[in-house]
């Protein structure tokens, strides 16, 4: 049975060894999440209003978020920066920003999300593609840099969706 134990105490430390999986364009080489997302019957309009209701919600500061807000042509573009952080004896200790840009395209019946251009506040920029070679000496950080920006952006993806599913409040017709 101590073998099981061993086991287990050793997994974690497999598993932070191993290369996360972040989606890399093959044509590109650069990480990239995007996906097209068909809403039956919602117009373009709507889904603007609910991409813009989205950013206003869910970054703390929208202002300093959105660069660029099109309702002509269904576009909203922001970029956004999150801390990562290193194990130092036991502890989380930060270790710098990494941003990203998000960009939200509508049309009638369907919206596509990107988020792309990843990359650590360094001189010069570190990009999240650089982070998954597999010979680099601090390999080890840099992959917890990966996980931690990747489970960033789902999340906030999975944010998004829901935002863009939800069907608008009804409005009361008693005033």
């Amino acid at each position: 049975m101590k073998w099981v134990g061993w086991i287990c105490m050793c997994f974690p430390l497999m598993v932070l060894a191993q290369k996360p999986a972040l989606p890399v364009d093959a044509a590109t080489g650069k990480v990239i999440y995007t996906e097209v997302v068909v809403v039956e019957h919602v117009p373009q309009s709507q889904l603007y209003q609910r991409a813009l209701q989205w950013f206003k919600t869910y970054f703390p500061n929208p202002a300093s978020v959105i660069k660029e807000q099109d309702s002509v042509a269904g576009r909203i573009s922001g970029q956004h920066a999150i801390y990562i952080f290193k194990d130092v004896e036991g502890k989380p200790f930060k270790v710098g920003q990494v941003k990203y840009r998000f960009t939200v395209m509508v049309k009638d019946g369907r919206y596509k999300y990107v988020a792309d251009d990843i990359f650590r506040l360094t001189s010069p920029k570190e990009y999240a593609e650089e982070w998954l070679d597999e010979s680099h000496p601090d390999k080890e950080n840099r992959f917890g840099y990966a996980r931690q920006v990747h489970q960033h952006i789902t999340g906030l993806i999975e944010e998004f969706k829901k935002a863009m599913s939800a069907a608008p409040a009804e409005q009361s017709t008693d005033w």
